[in-house]
C-alpha cells in the first residue's frame, strides 16, 4: 500500500514540477550593455545594475519594477570592478563610486545621488577591491537573467515574473 501511495505522490509531483517551472513570462528588459558587472534585485521588481562601458568606466543604473530607469550614473573609474553595488531597495540605492575619491553614495527613489560624508571626509563602502561581487538575482514574484547576444555582445537584463 505504501509503495502504491509513494508512486501516485511522485507521478502527481512529476506532473506539477514542468507546469509550475513553465510558467514564467517575460516582463521587461533593460537597453543594450557592454559587460555587466553585478546584479543586485530591489525585492519589488525592480534591480540596480553595475557595468563596464568599452573604456572599462563602470557606470550604476538603478531600475523600477516596470524597467523604468530612476538613476543612471555617470561613468567613473574603479581599479578594480568587483563589488559596486551595496544595497537596493524599492526606495534606496548605496553604491560604491568616485565623487572625488573613491566614496558611499545613496541614491533616492526620486533618483537623487548623495555621497555620504563626514565630519572626517568622504565614507568608504566595502573595499571595491577585496569583497567579491554579490548578486541577487530573483525576489518573490520573478527574476532577471542576463542575455547576451549571439555575437557576444551587448548584454540586457531581462526580467521574468512567475507567472
Amino acid at each position: 500500500m505504501n509503495t502504491q501511495l509513494t508512486l501516485v505522490v511522485c507521478a502527481a509531483w512529476c506532473l506539477w514540477v514542468p507546469l509550475k517551472a513553465g510558467a514564467v513570462t517575460k516582463q521587461w528588459e533593460s537597453a543594450s550593455v557592454s559587460n555587466m558587472v553585478q546584479v543586485v534585485a530591489d525585492g519589488k521588481g525592480g534591480c540596480a545594475f553595475a557595468w563596464q562601458d568599452s573604456s572599462n568606466k563602470i557606470h550604476v543604473t538603478w531600475l523600477d519594477a516596470k524597467g523604468g530607469v530612476i538613476y543612471d550614473s555617470s561613468s567613473f573609474s574603479a581599479m578594480f570592478a568587483i563589488n559596486i553595488i551595496e544595497r537596493c531597495t524599492p526606495k534606496q540605492l548605496i553604491f560604491n563610486g568616485v565623487v572625488v575619491f573613491p566614496s558611499l553614495i545613496i541614491v533616492t527613489s526620486k533618483g537623487v545621488a548623495i555621497p555620504v560624508i563626514s565630519a572626517d571626509g568622504l565614507v568608504i563602502g566595502s573595499p571595491m577591491a577585496f569583497s567579491l561581487p554579490r548578486h541577487e538575482f530573483s525576489d518573490s514574484k520573478g527574476f532577471f537573467v542576463i542575455n547576451r547576444d549571439a555575437a557576444g555582445t551587448p548584454m540586457r537584463l531581462v526580467r521574468f515574473t512567475y507567472k
